[in-house]
């Protein structure tokens, strides 16, 4: 690795901020909790630019959750849709029979099927192609995720030297 290359910062009073990290820790997990909310803003912005519109309710459906178990071990960041069909959307689905409407059956010349208690039920075949939205806005965000750790962290020192 070139020594020019990778990331530097440089601290002062990291003595007293040391100190204050291991008096208050829960500091340090809301650094990482800012880095992430950037970031999961900047993604969940870029996947309602990409996602497909019909209704827009799986655009306006998408959205983040900053979940922290213990101490620091883990902070995660959820970036989704909790709509049903959401999946579907960004990975497709393969061929398949669907159920239509009647008179859109009839008007198109779709074959009937015998349903139950004598009702006609009539069916298409459809195939619904990937429309991927979210994963691309993962990509074209997951290299700034250190850019916001780093501006977050930072941030925090500089604000825990001020009030030392």
């Amino acid at each position: 690795m070139n020594r020019n290359s990778g990331m530097q910062m440089r601290l002062q009073n990291l003595d007293a901020v040391l100190t204050r990290l291991q008096r208050e820790p829960y500091l340090l997990r809301q650094g990482v909790e800012d880095g992430l909310t950037r970031m999961s803003l900047r993604i969940v912005r870029d996947a309602r630019k990409n996602c497909p519109v019909a209704t827009g309710h799986l655009r306006a459906s998408i959205t983040y959750v900053i979940e922290s178990a213990g101490h620091l071990r883990e902070v995660m960041s959820r970036v989704g849709s909790n709509v049903l069909y959401a999946p579907f959307v960004e990975l497709g689905t393969r061929r398949h029979l669907a159920p239509i409407d009647k008179m859109y059956a009839r008007i198109y010349g779709f074959p009937e099927y015998g349903g139950r208690n004598g009702r006609n039920v009539y069916f298409r075949w459809v195939s619904g192609r990937a429309q991927p939205y979210l994963l691309p806005a993962f990509e074209a965000n997951k290299d700034k995720l250190v850019t916001d750790l780093t501006y977050a962290l930072r941030a925090m020192i500089s604000t825990m030297r001020r009030s030392a």
